[in-house]
């Protein structure tokens, strides 16, 4: 979470060396991977507004 931009966005690549954000913004991808983590440090625990937010995607 330390890397991301102004605007908290992740890049899909970064100079280990400079710090410097490289390449794109796959949302997406790397959204989902911080969302999954959270998720796998929270032993899976979810909030009622994710219940709600689940219930309204897949339906």
């Amino acid at each position: 979470m330390n890397h991301r931009n102004h605007v908290g966005l992740l890049s899909e690549d970064m100079d280990f060396e400079t710090k410097r954000l490289l390449g794109n913004f796959p949302q997406a991808h790397s959204h989902l991977a911080l969302i999954e983590a959270a998720m796998n440090l929270s032993d899976g625990a979810v909030t009622k507004e994710e219940e709600i937010l689940e219930i309204i995607q897949f339906n």
